[in-house]
């Protein structure tokens, strides 16, 4: 793993314009299939373990604006952890 790294930082320092970077992608043939990975996240989420950005994150996409991705959610009702719901 230190070699690739290595050959990224390498690659994305010298071959590549300014703010763009090369990043090889190991866990492929490891990677369920887009399905089992989605059901994952969305069991994740709805169970308030794991945010959507951080979903976000693992399919190398970048997070929601205005931090609507960062919130965790319970699943009772799915607001947010901590807000107080009306009866």
């Amino acid at each position: 793993m230190r070699w690739i790294v290595r050959i990224e930082q390498a690659v994305s320092t010298f071959l590549l314009p300014r703010g763009e970077y090369l990043r090889f992608n190991v866990d492929a043939r490891l990677r369920a299939k887009t399905k089992d990975r989605y059901e994952a996240y969305a069991v994740a989420i709805n169970n308030g373990f794991m945010s959507r950005d951080e979903a976000r994150a693992l399919e190398d996409m970048p997070p929601l604006p205005n931090g609507q991705g960062a919130t965790y959610v319970q699943p009772l009702n799915m607001a947010q952890i901590g807000q107080q719901t009306a009866t």
